[in-house]
């Protein structure tokens, strides 16, 4: 007991160690309904004797680990627990007129046992160690939760606080929250000094209808350099900010600053939607490309794989359907269909970044017609030519040269370059310091002497470097050395056909080997009709009686054509292994016999009246 005071402490006889608190007869009837113990020094809530009628209870800065004894204070409405050792929060289900808690600066770790007290008005718990909002939700009359000074790190759970006016949630770690907007009444929240980054982690508080008032300050948004602006954008119906009131001018920043911010979004979002447009029409112009170059390769792949394998030992009036499963229909490999969906799609796209053009496709080429006005005119230094064949290229190099006078680099991947032939068209523009072939669907690029070719044949131009490679004074040489012998005879009168009929022969290969296809087809088409005739197939609930002379007559009919096409396909294998022995002995004798071709046929054609008038002679003689 202090000195002069009025409260009276004793302990209880029937239970040692829990103290008694009694209030002289003046002091109760000063204030009967109000009690003041603090600081005392008590490590639990003492017995309270006779005190019934209190309504006011005041218990801070002790030492109290657990409430208790408090279950007869039923007319209790403020309870202050401020600044004891609370480890959890007991003791109070009795108490349910009560109206004011609070229990801050305690050691509490879980909000539990609140669930008899649903008068609650405010709930103090700051400076605890919860962690997390939880067992609230039924405090619908509550307008006050201070939750200050905590361990929580994101806010949820704050459904049915329909009365909460206030939210406190000052220090702690909280980086996001929701559920802010289903709190029709709340106004003031304080969040300052958490760990909130963006306003997208509390995108909520838009739409908290009656917030007016909110506390950002010491988190790392509030850093940014328009923090209010941005803030007052997202939560235009705000009076007032970091303790700070809202004016027009503000408002007015905050605005200005939304409709550019959308604009950017629009605009990225468009830039979104090219880039994807872009991404698609790249992979169909690749797609069409592919299936362009590869039908033919993978028709024969398809035939030149397919082994004849007659079935033997077949009952009688049995016999098996193998033999035509092996031949599906052309179009089931999913060729023809997929080429013939791509011709609705876009197949080309043409664009320019930076001094570099890109076209892509067949169709980009047009791009060439186009008006691109005088700077980009002057601009456009390099252009890059994908999925579009070289030849159709070469008939618009003189379109290149007039649109792009500045044209210095030209770049190639997957343009069927096959042949050193096909360089010499590149001579039309009027300078080239760097060629880029890119060795995908360019098999020029596997020829040794095509670097070589190059350099002399397009050096005059200013050829400086190929595929990214410096090319010396000893190459130029070099190339000179090589086909220095037409040098002089190569004059830019000559044609570009004069050097050789390669492509004629390619497209001769190409079309015989189509015709072989189609035979091979039709030689099919008679193997199914004629097993088909004779029954190779059973339908379900049918059967077919078939003599034994028919039986021997028909499998002597499927061996023939076994060995037909096993005799067929030998034939195939034997003329592709001579060709291929015919192409490596070629590329050993190729650059002589090049070199001598060419200087043949230029020499024969230098002075081209006398040609002219020779060959004139000998059609008129054959005649």
């Amino acid at each position: 007991n202090f000195p002069g005071d009025r409260v009276i402490f004793t302990e209880s006889s029937t239970a040692p160690g829990i103290p008694i608190v009694y209030r002289t007869v003046e002091e109760r009837a000063y204030n009967p309904e109000r009690l003041n113990l603090d600081s005392r020094g008590m490590t639990m809530c003492p017995i309270l004797d006779g005190e019934e009628d209190l309504r006011l209870l005041s218990l801070q800065h002790n030492l109290i680990r657990r409430a208790q004894h408090l279950s007869h204070l039923r007319r209790l409405v403020f309870l202050d627990l401020y600044a004891n050792e609370l480890e959890e929060i007991s003791g109070l289900y009795n108490l349910r007129s009560l109206r004011v808690l609070m229990l801050g600066k305690n050691r509490i770790r879980k909000i539990t046992s609140l669930e008899s007290l649903t008068k609650l008005d405010v709930l103090d718990l700051h400076g605890n160690q919860i962690v997390r909002i939880e067992n609230l939700s039924h405090l619908s009359e509550l307008r006050v939760l201070n939750l200050a000074g905590n361990q929580i790190t994101h806010v949820d759970s704050l459904r049915g606080l329909h009365s909460l006016a206030e939210l406190n949630l000052r220090r702690n770690n909280i980086s996001s929250m929701k559920e802010v907007d289903c709190l029709p009444s709340l106004q003031r929240l304080f969040l300052s000094y958490n760990n909130i980054a963006n306003f997208d982690g509390i995108v909520c508080l838009r739409e908290a209808p009656s917030l007016c008032e909110v506390a950002l300050d010491g988190n790392p948004l509030a850093q940014e350099a328009c923090y209010r602006q941005t803030a007052l954008r997202h939560m235009g119906q705000l009076r007032q900010l970091d303790m700070k009131r809202v004016t027009e001018e503000e408002r007015r920043l905050a605005s200005l600053l939304a409709r550019k911010q959308e604009e950017k979004k629009r605009e990225f979002h468009k830039q979104a939607i090219q880039k994807e447009k872009r991404r698609l029409a790249l992979r169909n112009v690749a797609r069409h490309w592919s299936l362009q170059n590869n039908t033919a390769a993978a028709a024969r792949k398809y035939w030149y794989s397919y082994t004849v394998q007659p079935r033997k030992g077949c009952l009688e009036g049995e016999i098996s359907s193998t033999f035509l499963d092996q031949f599906p229909p052309f179009e089931s490999h999913g060729l023809a269909d997929s080429l013939r969906l791509l011709s609705l799609t876009e197949e080309h796209l043409a664009e320019m970044e930076g001094d570099t053009l890109r076209l892509f496709g067949r169709g980009a080429l047009e791009a060439l017609d186009r008006s691109w006005g005088a700077h980009a005119a002057a601009t456009i230094t390099a252009v890059s030519f994908s999925y579009v064949d070289f030849d159709e290229v070469a008939g618009v190099l003189g379109k290149l040269r007039a649109r792009f006078p500045g044209t210095a680099h030209l770049q190639f991947t997957e343009t069927n370059l096959q042949n050193l032939q096909q360089l010499n068209a590149l001579a039309q523009l009027r300078r080239i310091e760097q060629l880029t072939v890119n060795p995908a669907g360019n098999s020029l690029t596997a020829l040794s002497l095509w670097t070589a070719y190059a350099t002399f044949r397009l050096h005059h131009l200013g050829l400086r470097r190929i595929n990214g490679q410096e090319i010396s004074a000893t190459d130029v040489t070099a190339a000179e050395a090589m086909f220095g012998s037409l040098a002089r005879l190569t004059a830019p009168r000559a044609s570009t056909s004069a050097l050789g009929d390669g492509r004629k022969k390619e497209e001769r290969r190409l079309r015989e080997l189509s015709e072989r296809k189609k035979g091979v087809l039709q030689t099919r088409g008679r193997i199914r009709s004629s097993a088909l005739i004779i029954g190779l197939k059973k339908k379900k609930g049918e059967s077919y009686f078939v003599t034994r002379e028919y039986f021997n007559l028909a499998m002597k009919e499927q061996e023939e054509k076994g060995r037909f096409c096993q005799d067929y396909v030998k034939e195939l294998v034997d003329r592709v292994v001579l060709q291929e022995k015919k192409q490596e002995a070629l590329q050993i004798i190729w650059p002589q016999f090049f070199l001598e071709m060419v200087t043949d046929a230029v020499l024969e054609t230098q002075d081209s009246d006398t040609y002219v008038s020779r060959r004139m002679k000998e059609l008129t003689e054959e005649k």
